[in-house]
């Protein structure tokens, strides 16, 4: 955990210096960042708090045995949290400075081509039918953020296995760093809810009718759209106020949550795949992301667990050295 601290600091203090060099630290853009934030906060209020009270009793039950032990691989955990979080939110609202939003035509494109000429979010609103938006945003926002933050922390207190709790909180940094920051600056774009405000086309205009039909419009995915859309090309600070569409951070959480699962308890690999199935159909339904934002972050996230897996220096590898049994108690 003092590991994934130290991480999350530098990040943030590059981050700051990022934005310090690019004219974002003065004291108007500082002030309406604030501003911006309290919104945000404001706006998020709505949402169900009740959901955060199960999954910390959850913690606590899964780590009992060892919760006293680690209360300061706790601390570092939330302080990793803290600083991760704000570096990201600074460096996205940074993305079109470093590449200014282009992607978006050909991965429209892309996504028609790759689903029969259809744009996927029409696909996805006949799937949805009359469902019931308030579960689809109560997925995508409340229990998603709920699963994301609460992650590192289960990994402090609910793991006995260090090395895999090590492992995955790597992959968890390089979710946000990588795909979040790296790929999105390659693949600078807003996704299709957001093209009419930064392109100034009207190829989603019956996105955005069918979001007021379904009711998505009404939910925590219309107000957060409302927020995003009203700080986009500002270059305030305002936290989560930045616009990225590919790849999906979203549907990239969720895969990295189910492949822990399905690594600790191979049973709730069906689950798993339902959940990261889940996330992306309504990133494509809300209208976050093409279907190709999806795809791509599932890529990104089975690579980057090849890779650690691979080259990481962790337990795994120190008991497999010592032979078959050994690894396998390693988990």
């Amino acid at each position: 955990m003092r590991a994934f601290f130290r991480l999350s600091v530098i990040y943030f203090a590059v981050a700051m210096l990022v934005a310090a060099a690019l004219g974002h630290l003065s004291p108007d853009h500082v002030a309406q960042g604030i501003a911006g934030t309290l919104e945000f906060v404001s706006r998020l209020s709505g949402a169900p708090p009740w959901m955060l009270l199960p999954a910390a009793a959850a913690l606590v039950w899964v780590g009992r045995h060892q919760f006293s032990a680690s209360i300061e691989d706790l601390l570092y955990g939330l302080g990793g949290i803290v600083f991760l979080q704000a570096a990201f939110s600074v460096m996205k609202v940074m993305i079109p400075e470093f590449v200014p939003f282009y992607a978006d035509p050909w991965l429209a494109d892309a996504d028609r081509w790759l689903h029969g000429g259809i744009d996927p979010w029409r696909l996805a609103h006949r799937a949805f039918g009359g469902g019931d938006p308030h579960l689809a945003s109560m997925l995508y926002f409340t229990i998603w953020t709920t699963m994301t933050i609460l992650f590192p922390l289960f990994l402090a207190v609910g793991d006995p296995n260090r090395a895999r709790a090590e492992r995955f909180l790597i992959l968890y940094a390089m979710v946000w760093i990588v795909v979040g920051n790296l790929m999105a600056v390659l693949g600078s774009s807003v996704g299709p809810v957001f093209v009419a405000q930064a392109y100034g086309s009207d190829a989603f205009a019956g996105l955005h009718a069918a979001l007021d039909r379904s009711g998505l419009s009404d939910t925590m995915i219309g107000l957060t759209q409302d927020y995003l859309g009203w700080h986009l090309g500002t270059e305030d600070l305002a936290f989560a106020s930045g616009v990225s569409a590919f790849p999906s951070v979203h549907v990239a959480m969720a895969g990295l949550i189910a492949l822990y699962m399905g690594k600790r308890w191979p049973v709730m690999l069906p689950f798993a795949a339902l959940l990261v199935a889940a996330v992306a159909f309504v990133s494509v339904l809300s209208g976050y992301h093409y279907a190709v934002d999806a795809y791509a972050s599932i890529l990104l996230v089975a690579v980057m667990w090849w890779l650690t897996r691979r080259y990481v220096a962790t337990g795994d590898w120190r008991a497999a050295a010592h032979g078959p049994a050994a690894a396998a108690a390693a988990g």
